[in-house]
């Protein structure tokens, strides 16, 4: 049996595609499966007469680089696709050691020594399989994953070891009083997961001012894309969802030509234009507030999706599918 799991941040050569793994089975056509994990992909080809063994044993990995007895468990992840016991075992073990060499190298990191790319691609696995957080001194958990409101980032194992309450807050909240010990709320996590992984209740921040009408609709769209794109699995970078802002207002005549939303790829930043006349009148009746959210929420990642190749048609679709499922 052969087979090779990679990650890989650009387009591939057919038939394999990124986040998905091709299985070919003995006279039948190959099958792409999804994997799930961003910039995951692979192929495993079986051969004519395989069988599994008997008694088959895999070298089992702790996550704190320690091995283990022969037949050792640990807490497994579920994927989305029927596969042989025997090949899930092989395929999620090398994931295990795919994704335990990227958490040993960026264990301990700075702020910029981590991109988002691997921020997302790591944090993906950490919720997706319970081994890596199954042991208290994972390499898993000693990445900063996470960021506080004070602009630093944390890892789950300090956050474990340190007393006191920690609160969250959403993506674009004001100041508050604790900013070293309240988390950014960023994809792809909800707070039940970081519960869930940090072993205590986290507490709501409270704003120290009153949001302004215009900070309060950025804060909940930014809200809405991470949970929209969560459940759609579509792709949606932390650098974009902290880049929406409001720009220049500008309109038809004189100046700049007018737009509605748009997304500067260069910049990683989506500007809303306050002049146009929906926000205007958003502003001014603020009445249907909560209907409209979905709706211009919508049309910030269709700006997203116009911009980047990485963002193609079928994300917006399987986005869409998701907004209308929370309505």
């Amino acid at each position: 049996m052969h087979g090779l799991v990679f990650i890989h941040d650009g387009p591939l050569k057919p038939p394999l595609l990124t986040d998905q793994l091709l299985v070919k089975w003995p006279d039948q056509e190959p099958v792409l499966y999804p994997l799930g994990l961003a910039g995951v992909g692979g192929w495993l080809e079986v051969p004519a007469g395989w069988q599994a063994p008997s008694q088959f044993v895999f070298p089992l990995l702790r996550s704190d680089s320690e091995l283990t007895n022969a037949g050792e468990s640990w807490p497994e992840p579920k994927l989305s696709f029927p596969l042989a016991s025997e090949l899930q075992t092989d395929l999620v073990w090398a994931l295990r050691r795919l994704f335990k060499i990227a958490a040993q190298q960026f264990a301990f990191a700075e702020q910029l020594e981590m991109n988002s790319a691997w921020s997302r691609r790591l944090s993906q696995f950490l919720l997706w399989d319970p081994w890596a957080s199954a042991c208290p001194e994972s390499w898993f958990l000693q990445v900063p994953l996470l960021s506080n409101l004070a602009g630093l980032r944390v890892d789950f194992r300090s956050l474990r070891q340190q007393g006191g309450p920690v609160f969250w807050a959403p993506l674009g909240a004001g100041r508050v009083s604790d900013p070293y010990n309240t988390l950014r709320l960023n994809s792809p996590f909800e707070v039940a997961d970081l519960e869930r992984l940090l072993g205590k209740a986290l507490q709501p921040a409270v704003l120290e001012m009153e949001e302004k009408r215009e900070e309060q609709l950025l804060g909940e769209l930014k809200q809405f894309l991470v949970r929209t794109c969560q459940r759609s699995q579509a792709p949606l970078q932390p650098e974009w969802v902290e880049g929406l802002h409001f720009g220049e207002p500008t309109r038809w005549f004189g100046g700049p030509r007018k737009y509605f939303i748009k997304h500067e790829a260069d910049e990683a930043t989506t500007r809303l234009n306050p002049a146009d006349a929906i926000f205007i009148r958003l502003f001014r009746e603020q009445k249907d507030w909560e209907r409209k959210i979905p709706v211009l929420a919508s049309a910030v990642y269709t700006a997203i999706n116009r911009a980047l190749h990485d963002v193609k048609d079928e994300h917006e679709l399987a986005y869409l599918e998701a907004m209308l499922d929370q309505l």
